[in-house]
């Protein structure tokens, strides 16, 4: 699975989604009041071949993020998070003190 990662920039292929890519289900869950949640499982597992691209690839995450209004969840160790977090612009992370209503489980 790394491995293979490492070899291609996109393994499946955006054109090989179809309809179902990941700005047209955010435009569906738009619409439907909530947004996409995307999770991002063990990032620190990445190849060290993508590993020096993170600022690129976090720059280009963030921007994409902002123009679709998916929502971005890592899944990582405290270590990974803590040069992560430092990379994403403030305005996109949620902060860990951020009250929660019980009501519905949205900030």
């Amino acid at each position: 699975r790394i491995v293979a990662a490492s070899r291609s920039p996109f393994p499946a292929g955006p054109d090989g989604l179809g309809d179902t890519g990941p700005e047209r289900l955010a435009d569906l869950s738009g619409r439907a009041g909530r947004p996409l949640v995307i999770l991002l499982d063990g990032p620190e597992e990445m190849p060290p071949a993508l590993a020096h691209r993170l600022a690129e690839w976090t720059d280009g995450t963030a921007r994409w993020l902002r123009r679709t209004g998916i929502r971005l969840v890592l899944a990582c160790r405290p270590e990974y998070w803590e040069s992560a977090a430092a990379r994403f612009p403030a305005g996109l992370l949620h902060p860990a003190d951020d009250p929660v209503d019980p009501a519905d489980g949205t900030p």
